[in-house]
């Protein structure tokens, strides 16, 4: 359970200010599920629409994430 908390507390860097009312999400049946956190969030990149660099943001906000958890004690080896 607590590797599920991880990964859900990282995937919060999918939910951004300023998207707009134009749906920025991303096709979540073309991420596979066993890969790292990092593959998966590099994958998120490469379908990043819009004028912003979204992929780059989520990127950066999901180190932060790993961070505040590696922070607080917990394990990075599947972060």
């Amino acid at each position: 359970m607590q590797e599920h908390l991880k990964i859900a507390h990282i995937n919060l860097s999918q939910w951004q200010e300023g998207v707009g009312e134009n749906d920025q999400g991303l096709d979540l049946s073309k991420i596979d599920p066993n890969q790292s956190a990092e593959e998966i969030a590099h994958a998120m990149v490469d379908q990043s629409p819009g004028d912003k660099d979204w992929g780059t943001i989520i990127l950066n906000e999901q180190r932060e994430l790993r961070q505040e958890l590696e922070h607080l004690g917990f394990s990075n080896k599947k972060l």
